[in-house]
């Protein structure tokens, strides 16, 4: 009488495919979380750049449409404090730290510039940028209007103020938004 013995299991080259398409997997997952993570620390600068327009625009209605003042007219890539202007906006009570100045992958202020025209101590208008890690964000085309843009020369103009010192490199893009608005 012959016994018939049923081997249960996996046979090698079985588990070395299925490893390997985890493998495959997980690499593909982490490609797609890291571009994720790009773009969702480029919408936390949105974001930032949003929140301190308003504060901006707040201040403005509060002082007979004048903006706190800055001396940084270049883009400062980067500076390690906020803007003169922004902390005008602390002091004052229109926002409530210079935690939103952080970016959001290094934890030091962000690469931003604020401008405002007028005298030394208000301004008539402002603007801020903010450099965005992704790359495939699509530029607006022409020099108005918040938004993404794509400088070509080291310098950028948007609604008649211009920025200077900007990274000219392929495919850099900044967020801009300015005022009033």
């Amino acid at each position: 009488m012959k016994i018939n013995i049923k081997n249960k299991g996996f046979t090698l080259i079985e588990l070395l495919v299925v490893i390997a398409i985890i493998g495959i997997l997980a690499a593909l997952i982490i490609v797609a979380l890291s571009g994720a993570q790009r773009r969702a620390r480029d919408t936390q600068r949105k974001n930032n750049a949003k929140a301190i327009s308003l504060a901006m625009e707040q201040y403005a209605v509060d002082n007979s449409g004048s903006y706190p003042a800055s001396a940084q007219a270049n883009f400062p890539v980067p500076t390690y404090d906020c803007p003169t202007a922004i902390t005008t906006l602390i002091t004052a009570s229109y926002m409530s730290s210079n935690a939103i100045c952080k970016d959001p992958t290094t934890g030091k202020t962000a690469s931003y510039a604020a401008y405002s025209t007028g005298s030394a101590t208000l301004g008539s208008s402002y603007i801020l940028a903010w450099l965005l890690e992704n790359t495939q964000e699509i530029a607006k085309t022409g020099t108005s209007g918040n938004g993404v843009y794509g400088p070509t020369s080291g310098s950028l103009t948007v609604n008649g103020l211009t920025l200077t010192g900007l990274d000219a490199t392929t495919n850099v893009k900044y967020f801009v938004v300015y005022g009033p608005q």
